[in-house]
């Protein structure tokens, strides 16, 4: 039967084991750390608790032992029997161990106590995320960079680029068509370029920026177009598509 074995810190010099079943999706102590910490003897147990046991193969020291479990959910009615003065103290710990594994992301909890392995990949998982997260912040920062150039770039207008300012027109246009009429009235050149008078007469301005993707450094360039340039645009539309419509 495949099971994850937890081993909690209860007090300074006590650890207690509890084996999560994979198969039956339950939570089990082992019987003899329950009459360890709780100081009973399992004949004090009424037979219900007695019987109602489980067997689990598990790995300590390289060796195979076969153990024996009890239901975690039989753990409130068994501290009845214990006159520990920490009893309580312990089943709140217990209780809490399983809650917290059962809600964790990792699966590291407080008061969990890791082998040597499992704190060598937790280290190592912290490192990786570390160095995930600290890219991740760099992307961000940057992002930040371009966002505040590109709005003193716009000084905090309402430009828009190109690619969207179909939408805004009052002809109902595709941007595929707008593109060929903007060509054919020598607004732009055949790349896409607008002519340099209406950057200067503030219709259109062109808004370029390097980032890093990949470890490389990109050119990146976008054509934004302002107020005044979308009222160019519908009168050149207006009077392109109003001779198309006489003709």
């Amino acid at each position: 039967m495949k099971q994850d074995i937890l081993k909690i810190r209860i007090s300074d010099k006590q650890i207690i084991q509890i084996i999560y079943s994979l198969k039956l999706e339950s939570y089990f102590l082992l019987l003899s750390d329950i009459v360890k910490i709780f100081n009973i003897r399992q004949a004090e147990l009424p037979n219900k608790y007695q019987g109602n046991i489980n067997f689990f193969d598990v790995l300590e020291e390289g060796k195979t032992k076969r153990v024996a479990g009890i239901e975690e959910e039989h753990l409130t009615v068994i501290r009845n029997f214990s006159k520990v003065s920490n009893a309580d103290k312990y089943l709140t710990i217990i209780k809490e161990a399983i809650h917290n594994h059962k809600t964790s992301y990792s699966h590291f909890f407080k008061d969990i106590v890791l082998t040597q392995d499992q704190t060598n990949k937790l280290i190592e998982t912290v490192e990786e995320k570390t160095k995930e997260v600290t890219i991740l912040e760099g992307k961000l920062n940057e992002l930040s960079c371009s966002t505040n150039r590109f709005k003193e770039f716009t000084n905090f207008t309402t430009m828009i680029p190109l690619i969207k300012v179909h939408k805004k027109l009052k002809k109902k246009i595709d941007y595929v068509k707008l593109l060929s009429i903007l060509r054919i009235e020598g607004v732009l050149n055949n790349k896409n370029e607008v002519d340099p008078s209406l950057i200067e007469n503030g219709s259109f301005r062109m808004f370029k920026w390097e980032a890093n993707a990949s470890r490389s450094l990109t050119s990146n360039s976008q054509l934004m177009v302002s107020e005044k340039g979308i009222k160019f645009i519908d009168e050149v539309l207006e009077r392109v598509l109003g001779k198309e419509k006489k003709k």
